[in-house]
């Protein structure tokens, strides 16, 4: 769902500056990160209510894999709705040309994935649980930074030939 919204709110911001409506562009790029932030939310609460039993639909006769992975489906299902608003301004980058920003988001969120992986397993006591948490590390703070970009405005003035 969150490349969906990436790929629909490209295509209409795109449209809608083309057309010089940046007013509707602006538009698209708050309700495509409320719709994204919302339902992948929903999704997450899901999630995270039959984590057993998503765990142990895969893997029906291992209750030790079943507990770890129901865990680590609970830990990362609450950040599923940053995941929708990175992923919307993403396309709203995107639509506008300012796909170097995209890209720059897009990496840095990778980044902090890696960055926060080490760190938490190799330096804490989480160990392989740091890795699991580095999920909505990342997630937190490349929806954080997509929004800096989206609201600072600077994608609105690109111009697309």
């Amino acid at each position: 769902p969150a490349i969906g919204f990436a790929m629909s709110t490209s295509t209409i911001v795109g449209q809608n500056i083309g057309a010089g409506k940046i007013d509707r562009a602006v538009q698209t790029m708050r309700t495509s990160n409320k719709l994204g932030f919302f339902s992948l939310t929903a999704i997450g609460i899901v999630l995270f209510i039959f984590a057993p039993q998503i765990s142990a639909a895969f893997i029906p006769d291992d209750p030790e894999v079943i507990k770890e992975s129901a865990y680590f489906i609970r830990i990362i299902a609450p950040s599923f709705g940053f995941i929708g608003i990175q992923m919307a301004t993403l396309g709203t980058l995107r639509g506008s040309g300012n796909t170097t920003k995209a890209m720059k988001l897009a990496l840095f969120a990778i980044f902090a994935l890696l960055v926060s992986a080490f760190v938490l397993s190799q330096y804490t006591p989480l160990k392989h649980e740091g890795i699991w948490w580095s999920y909505p590390i990342s997630n937190v703070a490349g929806a954080l930074l997509g929004l800096y970009y989206v609201y600072k405005g600077d994608w609105k003035d690109k111009k697309i030939t």
